[in-house]
């Protein structure tokens, strides 16, 4: 195994697959446990708004230190991962809804050490031609492994212990990969974000933090992905392949041409509108669904390329969070 990740790409798109899977299979876990223990309504609140909050949180904070003090990266990374398993278990298994959400908010604060890990990793191994497709492919290997997960025992991989099992034995491979990686394989410079910070246009940068949240606000707008639909006809790990089919579309045509990417991305801003318009037919759940998942990709990768690509524009790898915390 060894020997095989020292391709870059390869090993970029490993860790990214791994790291999305453990964060996806808690996630999703602790999600399901929480419908059994609050209202849908509830449920939404704590996962999609208090839990992306968290993980936004944690991506910030590891982008703010790696800026000072880049060496510290894989420390932080390995600390989240235990974090994160830790967390993990009395936040899908415990029996109290107290001990349920404060577990997984912190679990969802880990992921975003873990998220600003990959997306680092991204920034600072592969080349700029090949970052958004390796994202896309780091992905959609996670959300096709998700589904195949959800065939053992009619969904119980995420609906019961044998979650801690999947995500115990992901921890450890991604603990193996860590502690494989030699010092060169990503490098460091401790001073480069500093030395480069007085050069990066902050406007400019801010600009474009701006244009992100406003993509994520209409994005958002004509759907968000309703908890109360899981406990219907909605089987959440079958609609995230639209997810991987938009994000693989993305991902080709963006690495051809970030001028394409960001048409494709701007085009995709009229679904929002078009889910808005159809929120009163008799349509199935699982097409809302489907639909809002495939154009999804397209930001998704839109958010990352973006940042990554500045990222590298201004040496400031750093910035490679950004997409992912903003978005």
């Amino acid at each position: 195994m060894k020997e095989k990740l020292k391709n870059p790409i390869i090993s970029s798109i490993v860790i990214i697959f791994l790291c999305f899977l453990l964060t996806s299979t808690g996630w999703l876990s602790w999600e399901y446990h929480l419908l059994t223990q609050v209202s849908s309504r509830t449920s939404d609140l704590c996962t999609m708004v208090i839990g992306y909050l968290l993980q936004a949180v944690g991506i910030g904070v590891f982008s703010i230190i790696i800026r000072h003090k880049e060496y510290f990266a894989k420390g932080m990374y390995i600390s989240a991962l235990f974090l994160h398993i830790a967390c993990m278990l009395p936040a899908v298994l415990s029996p109290y809804t107290a001990g349920t959400l404060v577990f997984g908010f912190i679990m969802n604060l880990a992921c975003g050490f873990i998220a600003g890990y990959y997306l680092y990793n991204l920034g600072k191994t592969v080349e700029t031609k090949r970052k958004a497709t390796v994202f896309a492919v780091g992905y959609s290997l996670s959300i096709l492994s998700s589904w195949l997960l959800s065939f053992i025992g009619k969904g119980a991989a995420f609906y019961s212990g044998a979650s801690i099992i999947i995500a115990g034995i992901l921890t450890v491979l991604l603990l193996l990969l860590a502690v494989k990686q030699k010092a060169d394989d990503v490098s460091y410079d401790g001073d480069a974000a500093s030395k480069n910070a007085a050069h990066t246009d902050f406007h400019f940068l801010l600009l474009l933090c701006v244009l992100i949240v406003l993509f994520s606000i209409v994005n958002s707008a004509g759907f968000t992905f309703p908890s109360s639909d899981i406990l219907g006809t909605v089987q959440v790990e079958f609609t995230r392949l639209i997810y991987a089919a938009g994000l693989i579309v993305a991902g080709l045509l963006t690495d051809k041409s970030r001028k394409h990417g960001a048409l494709l991305a701007l085009a995709a801003l009229i679904m929002p509108f078009i889910m808005l318009a159809l929120r009163d037919e008799t349509l199935p759940a699982t097409v809302f669904w489907a639909l809002s998942y495939f154009t999804f990709g397209f930001y998704a990768v839109f958010r990352i390329t973006l940042f990554t690509d500045i990222a590298a524009s201004y040496n400031c790898v750093y910035l490679s969070c950004f997409g992912l915390m903003l978005g």
